[in-house]
């Protein structure tokens, strides 16, 4: 009896276009720190969670850690099995199905969205702070900069966005190589500056201690998750990358131990600074009580404002990615499929994203929000989404691993565990959040019902398949060292339903 012959090589990739294998390990775990932006958050997120948990934020962080290392297991189920353009919405597809697929991919649009709105909304202020910063040093008088109004603030936020959509545009490894050092460089400025002020007689003033009121346990903690969501972002990346089955796995593992690593320590200096200091109406800090002051705070505002510019490219690339693959796949207009010949980027995606980053944020200011309480309240809703892909992933990863019948007693019940948790953390966040959280959980689920229900009507209208991936193709196999190997030009071809169900 003949042996069955192998299925023949694409011609062209499923994403073709795509710049694929070309960026190295460090430039694929610069997607996973940008998208989480550990700088920023450390002189963020403690600020909103220690009036809440006091002495305890530092431990509150470290069992968040522990929660997200599940979910990243979970996510690697996948990661190491097949080269994805859309991270945790093709991995659902794969393991549960098209339907909770398509609210996972709804899921994590809201929450990649989100990020990027709090990133171009953080880069704007801390920008203005820190022009505001050497105006004084400057020996100029006290400004609008210092105190920025809601249209003010509005140009801010509008400006980070066109520059986030302009570097994104021009190619994803040079911003990959950028926000790499960049943030390096953040966190290094912060944690100075951190030891320095709780070393000396300096305080802290931080508008954000005073938006969440004392009690408020699921809001905090749904913002202490926040604080590690986007690590999984480097999976959307892998089409792009050199041995993606190793290296997007390695940045998935490590990108949330180390974050933790940073915000135990953010966590015990801001509490040890935080009596001695005060709260203001700004998103930014404000040093006072020493000689020094106006310079570090200068520096601190220009490696957060850094650090903020690197969250938004890294939401803005993952959430362009799955925007993209859901053009290719037919379910959204095949226009946003495009790719850029010249840069290897999704660029009709990458606008449309960038869009939306600026009129949102923009006109929610301009209708009455406060800085801090539009920051909270976004990076709530943006929590929700992320949550909810993965608590959808980790139901996933058990299920494809009983098909493949690889599963193991702690591979079925760890993932089911953290799922079980993740959920209790959203719903008491949505219940301790008040009535916006309650009315903003509402909408969410709206959001994503709607997102299900354009799914049914397309599907049944063209019987699409879900759940595209890169495959190999014959210049891969034949000539892996040729052009076509690494960026394959033309229109998309018909993908391939793998083994696991559609």
């Amino acid at each position: 009896m003949p042996a069955p012959s192998p299925s023949p090589l694409l011609r062209r990739s499923p994403v073709s276009g795509l710049a694929r294998r070309t960026m190295a390990f460090p430039e694929v775990l610069a997607q996973s720190v940008a998208a989480v932006a550990p700088s920023a958050v450390m002189v963020t997120v403690p600020a909103v969670v220690h009036p809440v948990a006091g002495a305890w934020s530092a431990l509150v962080f470290a069992l968040v850690a522990v929660l997200m290392t599940g979910v990243g297991a979970a996510v690697n189920v996948f990661a190491g099995r097949m080269v994805g353009v859309s991270g945790l919405y093709g991995f659902t597809v794969r393991g549960l199905g098209p339907g909770p697929g398509v609210v996972a991919g709804a899921a994590m649009a809201i929450g990649y969205g989100g990020a990027a709105c709090v990133g171009v909304l953080g880069a704007g202020q801390f920008g203005l702070a820190a022009l505001d910063d050497g105006a004084r040093l400057l020996g100029s008088p006290p400004g609008p900069l210092g105190d920025p109004g809601p249209g003010l603030s509005a140009v801010a936020a509008v400006l980070a966005a066109v520059g986030v959509v302009v570097l994104l545009v021009r190619g994803v490894r040079a911003s990959a190589r950028a926000v790499l050092v960049t943030e390096t460089v953040a966190i290094t400025v912060v944690l100075v500056v951190l030891v320095v002020v709780a070393a000396s007689d300096l305080s802290i003033s931080a508008g954000l201690t005073t938006a969440l009121a004392p009690g408020q346990w699921g809001v905090a903690l749904l913002l202490a998750t926040m604080a590690f969501v986007g690590f999984e972002s480097s999976t959307t990346l892998a089409s792009e990358s050199r041995q993606p089955m190793v290296t997007v796995p390695r940045a998935v593992r490590w990108t949330p131990l180390v974050a933790a690593s940073l915000y135990v320590v953010a966590s015990l200096l801001f509490g040890a600074d935080l009596a001695a200091g005060g709260t203001s109406d700004r998103l930014a800090w404000s040093l006072a009580g020493g000689d020094g002051a106006p310079a570090l705070e200068l520096l601190l505002n220009l490696g957060i404002t850094a650090s903020w510019v690197a969250c938004a490219l890294g939401s803005v690339t993952a959430l362009a990615r799955i925007v993209f693959t859901m053009a290719r796949e037919g379910l959204l207009p095949p226009v946003l499929g495009r790719v850029s010949a010249a840069s290897g980027t999704p660029s009709a995606a990458i606008v449309l994203v960038g869009a939306h980053l600026a009129v949102v944020p923009a006109v929610l200011l301009l209708v009455g929000f406060s800085v801090p309480a539009l920051f909270v309240l976004v990076m709530t809703m943006s929590a929700f989404g992320y949550l909810l892909g993965y608590v959808l992933v980790c139901l996933a990863a058990p299920a494809l691993l009983g098909r493949l019948e690889e599963r193991t007693r702690l591979g079925a019940v760890v993932p089911r565990v953290v799922a079980g948790v993740l959920v209790v953390i959203v719903l008491w966040g949505a219940a301790t959040g008040g009535a916006w959280a309650v009315g903003g959980f509402v909408a969410y689920g709206l959001v994503v019902g709607a997102a299900l229900a354009l799914w049914r009507r397309r599907a049944r209208r063209r019987g699409l398949a879900l759940g595209l991936y890169d495959e190999p193709t014959r210049a891969d196999v034949l000539r892996p060292d040729a052009p076509g190997a690494r960026r394959s030009p033309g229109a998309p071809g018909a993908h391939r339903s793998p083994g696991t169900r559609p």
